[in-house]
């Protein structure tokens, strides 16, 4: 046997100061001298020739999970798990990291591998490329993880986590693998397996684990290491486990810390935190990023020309070159002042942040683009606000301590308008106020004690006392929630309330605007000022009397249709440029 007739595919985990111990979540016990989970039923999987080890490794661990936890053995599409993972990854080559497939897991889980067959014969970019269906999502989402952690690389910590979980997946550099023990020299690649025993025997510590090169490797399938041959050279060892959410929380709360230099031509998951921390720091859209740098966490044009701005504001560069100055890449200086300012990662409710971006998006459409400045603020963050014009120098800027406010609760945004390359608050704030109304969004510049014409928020009628108790049904945000049947229940995130005369009248417009719609997407495909166009569309429609608001939704149909429209053509030659498995989310990933 030749180690070059198998596939490879583990990619390092870039370092993420967010990784949560497993120490944190488990407290060590007795360990037995010698331990082994059955895996018999489990059939030995085959990569073949594709780089897709992670997919295989972490696809095991959920039909492990599943198993213990249904007592039905139900096979799963590593094939899934792997081409999501390409999907957000930032990598042109084959493999991925342990971390993205995580995180995959735990949020959208592993459909079964009928609905998504795992034909490993299959090549590289058509094995990545799969078409998920609604049915196959609500599928996958039944075989969710509860969370991931990571265990550190001794002998001790692996035991423990191996006997309290069953199974462990690990990163292994490799040698001579062509018999058993395997070795790690003379090095040829890395490898992600499935841990599942050790012994102790004479002071020496054996690991049995699970490959996945097909039952005619090794033992049926199965191999053992002594852990001093692989010390410093076994990774990313992971667990999958629930995860306690003051936790969690904590996590989600840290900020993303840069450890390497960056500038154009570079991808990778930090250039993706890059992007999406310069969309809060300077006026870039992320999106357009994605459109502009190919559909992908690559550092291209846009995102230099954001750092460049960036470091305007901050006095670090505003002239030269990224190799005479360091204008436009994220060097030592850059990269300690992103890393200095604190910015909370905690995301608002999914049904809020759908709403902000409709908000958003009918704001652009008619013209008057606007940028979202604040979100969540943690407790602390909200008591150094109320603290302003009263025990810290500056002016009064809330009335509201730690938990008074509804930013604490991940229900509230903040906006200012696009003016240029920076933000402005003198606008139309009126008519963006009528739009946020329509949406269903309250706005604060109605407010008669304390007027805040940049805040809007969504409480679905609670009050602030119950948000701090916990007093609230999360679905109604569309938080998706897991009944007491396991099924999954279904949340509408845009459900506009009935009571609403303004979202009766905007429903009873839309029938008729059905015509309009279509008239308008037919100019706008042919048109490439379409943006001109929803301008023109939104003068005329304004003269006839229409509501502002209903005017701007018209704008966001338009744009949205367009914007789908164009986004699918870019896709189709990205593809024919460089294959379907080239192809990247828009979506972006967050770790946490």
């Amino acid at each position: 046997m030749h180690k070059k007739e198998y596939a490879l595919g583990a990619v390092l985990n870039p370092p993420d100061n967010r990784d949560i111990p497993l120490a944190l979540v488990q407290a060590p016990v007795k360990l037995p001298s010698k331990y082994q989970t059955d895996l018999s039923e489990f059939p030995v999987e085959d990569q073949k020739r594709n780089g897709s080890c992670v997919g295989q490794a972490e696809g095991k661990a959920v039909e492990y999970f599943d198993r213990k936890e249904t007592g039905v053995l139900t096979r799963v599409s590593k094939r899934f798990v792997y081409a999501i993972c390409k999907l957000l990854d930032g990598l042109q080559s084959e493999g991925t990291y342990p971390r993205v497939a995580a995180k995959v897991l735990s949020e959208q889980g592993a459909p079964r591998e009928d609905l998504i067959g795992d034909d490993n014969d299959l090549a590289h970019a058509v094995y990545i490329d799969v078409k998920v269906t609604p049915a196959i999502k609500k599928d996958a989402y039944l075989r969710r993880t509860g969370g991931y952690a990571f265990v550190a690389a001794t002998a001790q910590d692996i035991m423990q986590a191996i006997y309290q979980n069953g199974v462990v997946n690990a990163t292994l550099e490799v040698g001579a693998w062509g018999k058993l023990p395997v070795k790690p020299t003379p090095y040829s690649g890395r490898h992600r397996i499935i841990l599942y025993g050790f012994e102790v025997k004479k002071e020496r510590v054996k690991i049995f684990f699970r490959n996945s090169w097909g039952k005619n490797w090794g033992d049926k399938g199965n191999g053992w290491f002594y852990f001093d041959e692989y010390e410093g050279k076994i990774h990313d060892i992971m667990a999958y486990t629930d995860i306690p959410n003051e936790i969690l929380q904590e996590a989600k709360e840290t900020q993303f810390i840069f450890t390497r230099d960056l500038e154009r031509g570079m991808s990778g998951q930090d250039v993706l935190q890059l992007q999406k921390r310069l969309s809060t720091e300077v006026a870039f859209d992320q999106k357009m990023c994605f459109q502009s740098d190919a559909f992908d966490v690559n550092f291209g044009p846009l995102t230099e020309d954001a750092v460049q701005r960036y470091q305007k504001t901050k006095g670090i560069a505003s002239s030269g070159t990224p190799s005479t100055t360091g204008y436009g890449r994220l060097g030592s200086k850059t990269r300690a002042s992103l890393n200095a300012q604190k910015k909370n990662s905690v995301e608002l409710y999914p049904k809020v942040a759908q709403l902000r971006d409709l908000f958003v998006g009918i704001m652009a459409a008619v013209g008057h683009p606007i940028m979202v400045t604040d979100e969540y603020r943690s407790y602390a963050e909200q008591d150094a606000l109320y603290a302003k014009g009263r025990t810290t120098p500056g002016p009064i800027v809330t009335n509201a301590k730690g938990g008074d406010s509804f930013h604490n609760h991940r229900v509230a945004f903040d906006i200012a308008f696009r003016s240029g390359s920076g933000i402005t608050y003198e606008g139309p704030w009126d008519m963006a106020g009528e739009i946020a109304e329509v949406l269903g969004l309250e706005w604060g510049g109605k407010w008669e004690n304390f007027v805040d014409r940049p805040h809007f928020q969504f409480t679905a009628g609670y009050s602030i006392q119950e948000f701090k108790e916990g007093k609230i049904d999360k679905a109604r945000f569309g938080e998706i929630v897991q009944a007491a049947s396991d099924t999954m229940v279904e949340v509408d995130f845009i459900s506009p309330s009935d009571n609403n005369p303004m979202m009766k009248r905007f429903k009873s417009f839309l029938i008729s605007a059905t015509s309009l719609v279509i008239t308008a997407l037919a100019v706008v495909i042919f048109t490439p000022e379409w943006a001109t166009f929803v301008q023109d569309l939104y003068g005329w429609l304004s003269h006839a009397g229409i509501p502002a608001s209903v005017v701007a939704i018209v704008g966001l149909l338009v744009a949205e249709i367009w914007k789908s429209i164009l986004n699918q053509r870019m896709i189709e030659r990205y593809r024919s440029d460089y294959g379907a498995a080239a192809t990247r989310s828009q979506s972006g990933l967050d770790l946490y």
